[in-house]
């Protein structure tokens, strides 16, 4: 993995210099598929790099790769947990597509138990 992070740095430090800058960053996302505003790739410079330049050495860009496919990669099991719940594939997960999954998972829930559920849930997310 970090072979192939480093041939991607390689081929996006089109100036040869060792770093890639803010013009470079925006279309090395790109070719992995991740499409940045121009502010966001300044927000993203910023919050990896740590030597004062203002660009990406190959380790701050490694991290920063590795960050995203993390976050990828969670973002792909949230999502298919998702679509689990999500029945009749609309968007929207119901309360009776909660319980029918929570059923299909072997979960016997009263009426009461899945509302302190969704209640629960809520408040967590509305936190």
């Amino acid at each position: 993995m970090k072979e192939e992070l480093e041939k991607i740095f390689q081929s996006a430090d089109v100036s040869e210099d060792g770093k890639i800058s803010i013009k470079e960053l925006g279309p090395a996302m790109e070719a992995v598929g991740v499409k940045l505003r121009a502010d966001d790739v300044n927000k993203t410079i910023e919050a990896y790099e740590r030597e004062g330049s203002g660009d990406l050495n190959v380790g701050e860009f490694t991290k920063l790769m590795s960050d995203i496919m993390s976050l990828n990669s969670a973002y792909e099991k949230a999502y298919e947990v998702f679509k689990d719940f999500d029945g009749d594939n609309d968007g929207i997960i119901t309360r009776e597509e909660i319980k029918s999954a929570c059923e299909k998972n072997g979960s016997k829930m009263s009426e009461q138990e899945l509302a302190e559920l969704i209640d629960g849930t809520l408040i967590r997310v509305d936190k």
